[in-house]
């Protein structure tokens, strides 16, 4: 299970998930001030592999969070995409392909 690492400077946060393979939910990551702006990007091998992006309020019960157009965040090869909801939490999951290896990066930036 991947366990996201995380850089904050001023309002920014950059979140990173890294190496995640076949079939995993990673460990999420907690926003100490809801986001008013995020943005998503997927990197790596995905082979036939799905990766999405998943959001709670409450840490318990994920939903999957959406971009702009309020389409699901979900892709089968490298792409950054904007994040329409200010969840709490944040986690991303990969489906599919054992040859998979894919790093996700949250960025997101709150008010002061």
């Amino acid at each position: 299970m991947a366990v996201p690492k995380y850089v904050q400077t001023d309002n920014r946060v950059i979140v990173t998930w890294s190496n995640l393979g076949a079939n995993e939910s990673s460990t999420a990551h907690e926003t100490k001030q809801l986001p008013s702006m995020a943005v998503v990007q997927f990197e790596g091998i995905f082979g036939n592999a799905t990766a999405t992006l998943q959001g709670s309020v409450s840490g318990i019960a994920y939903v999957g969070a959406t971009d702009m157009k309020q389409v699901a965040i979900s892709t089968t090869s490298n792409s950054a995409v904007g994040v329409l909801e200010p969840f709490v939490y944040w986690r991303p999951t990969i489906t599919g392909n054992a040859q998979t290896n894919v790093t996700v990066t949250l960025a997101y930036w709150t008010q002061r």
